[in-house]
């Protein structure tokens, strides 16, 4: 499953995550096939939830990480398919080890 992650930076591994997607100026979508975990990052262009979801459906995304989601943007995303994992991480790292 892809999983979208909201980031304040492009700085790869390390770079902190943030608590959702709507001030994130990046994000990293991150797949697991296999033993391989593929990590993609992305400046975000959306200006908007409901731009963002279509983003990330492009990109072919099943979940996204949120430290914890308001109501209303989790069930945005679920009627789209895209489920909420809720969890707090403080870098990349830490939030792909704990997904997969």
């Amino acid at each position: 499953m892809k999983v979208a992650i909201p980031l304040k930076s492009a700085d790869g591994l390390e770079a902190d995550v943030l608590g959702s997607f709507e001030r994130a100026p990046y994000f990293a979508v991150v797949e697991k096939s296999g033993d391989e975990v593929k990590v993609n990052l992305f400046e975000n262009p959306s200006s908007s939830p409901s731009e963002l979801a279509q983003v990330l459906l492009s990109y072919g995304v099943k979940g996204v990480l949120y430290s914890e989601a308001k109501p209303l943007v989790k069930s945005a995303f679920e009627q789209l398919g895209i489920e909420v994992l809720e969890g707090e991480f403080k870098t990349l790292k830490e939030a792909i080890y704990s997904l997969f």
